[in-house]
């Protein structure tokens, strides 16, 4: 800015980068599906997104009911992994596939379900029509249009049903004959199931080590390699929660020994009991049902209560409903919660006017600071709005003026976080302290290129024991 004549001047100066929150409530699940990519995390955002990807329910896998349950109880996005299983790193599924001819029978054109399975037996492609060089055709699914691909050139059918398509993919030899009209039939798919084992799934949890969750699951799978790895998982993260189903047909007294047996331990886990009674869309007879894992509603519920509540709310509670249940495997008493609860067991009761309801929020730590779910998560939110808004940090001259930039932006941003109740306080002072100095950033420090940020934080913890004491007035 030239400044020539005597006055006033104004000049607008870029501040401090505020922090800004990240999200708190992205899903991922692990688990079989009729279809779909294999151990590769894809991002769905509602039910029939899923649908389309990874087909429907299926009764051999808890995969989609968890997902509806999810989106039914609040979710908004998740990722979803397919898994199979593998044999010395080789996938044991295989997609159907199909040759459409030419006039004098050789290949001309290879088909091939999109997805490895069974489901690619149920299609077909039909060669409607062909008028050098176009042809038409139509995919069908159980005998009925599912696609039409009509009058493209044949020179570029691998561009125009590749990239569209979301049931086969094809492969032009160009034999340098014409097609022959009329339908073939896909045949060949795998699932891949058979013999599928526990490290089946808990190998498949890498897809997702790129991708931003806040919470994961593995529904229905309730051993303890499948637990452990979970556990494992989410500890080598630190930046989400493993939401473990309990193991179905279970007493209380069973739990509590599963749980001290196999030394469940981990703050950034939890475990649900009991399974929920649920309808099924796919069961024999009048109003079928079927018993399912909790932990998609659960996913669903913390969702939820993010959003109407914030991430430091336990989600738990009245308001913690769970929505599409209709029962429960197990009625928990307050005798067995009893015993439950102090080891880290949630427990999903239901209570006379107010439905099915989360009655527990604890992580399974042994930790007492990190012991409600709430706390974990709300930390952890705090370590990645500040991982993701910080990094203009890194390289910075180390001195007394960044030590000030750092401590005003952590600093705004917690206000906030008090303001809106994620903290404890009447005021700053007691909700929280930031602390980047030349005390903690000493010349042997800065010489190391370390820059040292002191972050204290009151959190809230949930009113879980509410006790009335009542004495006669005198």
């Amino acid at each position: 800015m030239q400044t020539l004549h005597p006055g006033l001047y104004f000049q607008e100066v870029k501040g401090t980068a505020p922090v800004e929150g990240t999200s708190t409530s992205i899903g991922a699940f692990v688990g079989t599906a009729i279809k779909g990519p294999i151990r590769e995390a894809i991002l769905v955002t509602n039910w029939t997104q899923f649908v389309e990807t990874f087909g429907s329910f299926d009764t051999n896998s808890y995969l989609a009911y968890a997902v509806r349950q999810f989106f039914e109880n609040g979710g908004t996005q998740a990722y979803i992994v397919r898994t199979v299983h593998y044999v010395s790193g080789v996938k044991q599924s295989d997609n159907a596939k199909a040759d459409i001819l030419d006039t004098l029978s050789n290949p001309l054109i290879k088909v091939e379900a999109k997805y490895d399975g069974t489901w690619g037996d149920n299609l077909s492609v039909e060669v409607v029509s062909f008028d050098s060089p176009n042809i038409t055709l139509y995919v069908k699914e159980n005998g009925e249009i599912v696609e039409k691909y009509e009058s493209i050139d044949i020179s570029t059918i691998e561009d125009e049903i590749n990239n569209s398509s979301k049931y086969i993919t094809v492969t032009y030899l160009d034999t340098g004959n014409d097609p022959q009209v009329g339908s073939v039939s896909l045949t060949g798919g795998v699932d891949g199931l058979i013999d599928i084992t526990d490290t089946d799934y808990t190998d498949a949890l890498q897809a997702l080590d790129n991708k931003q969750i806040n919470m994961v699951a593995i529904p229905g799978m309730t051993t303890n390699a499948i637990h452990t790895g979970l556990i494992s998982y989410v500890e080598s993260r630190k930046d989400c929660i493993a939401i473990l189903d309990s193991p179905l047909g279970n007493t209380p007294s069973d739990i509590l020994s599963y749980v001290n047996t196999n030394n469940l331990s981990s703050s950034y886990a939890t475990l649900y009991y009991p399974w929920l009674k649920a309808s099924d869309p796919i069961g024999i007879g009048k109003n079928p049902t079927k018993l399912l894992p909790p932990s998609g509603a659960i996913m669903g519920i913390y969702a939820r209560i993010d959003s109407s509540r914030g991430i430091h709310k336990a989600p738990a509670g009245i308001e913690a409903t769970v929505l599409g249940a209709i029962d429960l495997e197990y009625h928990v008493t307050d005798s067995e919660q009893d015993t439950l609860n102090p080891v880290g067991v949630n427990c999903i009761r239901v209570f006379e006017g107010r439905g099915i309801v989360v009655w527990g929020a604890r992580t399974l730590s042994s930790d007492s600071e990190y012991k409600y779910i709430n706390i974990r998560r709300h930390v952890m939110y705090v370590k990645a709005s500040l991982l993701k808004n910080l990094d203009w940090v890194v390289f910075e001259p180390n001195d007394e003026t960044l030590w000030g930039k750092i401590e005003v932006a952590v600093s705004d941003f917690l206000r906030n976080e008090w303001r809106n109740g994620a903290l404890k306080g009447s005021d700053e002072q007691s909700a929280f302290y930031v602390k980047c100095d030349s005390e903690i950033n000493t010349p042997e420090t800065v010489d190391l290129g370390n820059v040292y940020i002191d972050i204290g934080l009151a959190e809230q913890k949930p009113s879980e024991f509410v006790v009335f004491r009542i004495s006669l007035k005198r």
